[in-house]
């Protein structure tokens, strides 16, 4: 059910600290993790503090400094996109949010301030027909491609042992290899729904409208006329680029060009 009230972050605290602290590890070297991982707790525990003190700029700057250190994390989008909503600046909260629902797909708070702050958008996307956002659209959306493939790779593996016992095996070598042509047949199903998630995707480039209101002309440059006018928080689709002009495209066969600083490619 949508909601007037954005959720707050302390929602997925115990989440977030746990979720920045693995991702630290995972990106730096390990001499210097726990050093980054402190320093990214921190930032994080500033942002937050300053979004329950409502002083939403600072809590916008400390977050934006975590994505800078090369933290993908979907809860740290999550916040700045709340901090961003409490600002006002519906553009860069709507392209925030839908960062954060690709990395975390089924977590029901991102879902549910997604949903609000593309219901509060000038330019919103009915929903049939709608181009956009194909990646959120059923349940095999719900799953991420890194997801899918760590199942695959669990899969392989054991494939690979179950084909060790077989070779091994004696009295019971048929069996084994019965078990071994299922296990394996279940990894290529499974290998094979890991890539139609990421063709699905990465099947069309997305973008966000940042600011207040954009002009998309009809051709890359001002010199060509205004097709039409778009506000922050349109979601659009990239079909191409020319110098410093991206050529997008919307439902209702809507195309144009606009400047390439006024979206954000998701």
């Amino acid at each position: 059910m949508m909601s007037g009230q954005v959720t707050s972050g302390w929602a997925l605290g115990a989440r977030a600290l746990l979720a920045l602290a693995a991702t630290a590890v995972a990106v730096w070297l390990p001499a210097a993790a726990s050093a980054q991982s402190e320093s990214v707790r921190g930032l994080f525990d500033v942002g937050m503090s300053a979004y329950e003190d409502g002083n939403y700029e600072a809590a916008v700057e400390a977050f934006t400094e975590i994505l800078a250190t090369g933290v993908d994390d979907p809860i740290v989008h999550y916040n700045l996109a709340n901090s961003w909503f409490k600002t006002g600046r519906l553009g860069y909260a709507v392209y925030h949010y839908r960062r954060a629902h690709a990395l975390a797909p089924r977590d029901e708070d991102v879902a549910a301030n997604l949903e609000y702050a593309r219901f509060l958008a000038l330019d919103r996307l009915e929903a049939e027909g709608a181009k956009t956002d194909l990646k959120v659209e059923g349940w095999i959306d719900r799953i991420t491609p890194e997801e899918a493939y760590r199942v695959s790779t669990l899969l392989w593996v054991l494939a690979g042992t179950v084909g060790i016992f077989w070779q091994l095996a004696r009295g019971n070598g048929l069996q084994w290899r019965r078990f071994f042509v299922v296990v394996l047949g279940v990894w290529a199903v499974s290998f094979a729904g890991a890539w139609t998630v990421e063709q699905r995707t990465t099947a069309s480039e997305e973008a966000v409208v940042l600011p207040p209101e954009a002009e998309v002309k009809n051709g890359p440059g001002v010199s060509f006329d205004t097709a039409f006018v778009l506000h922050e928080g349109a979601e659009v689709v990239v079909e191409g680029e020319r110098g410093s002009w991206t050529e997008i495209s919307l439902p209702g066969d809507l195309r144009g060009w606009i400047s390439s600083d006024s979206i954000a490619r998701l």
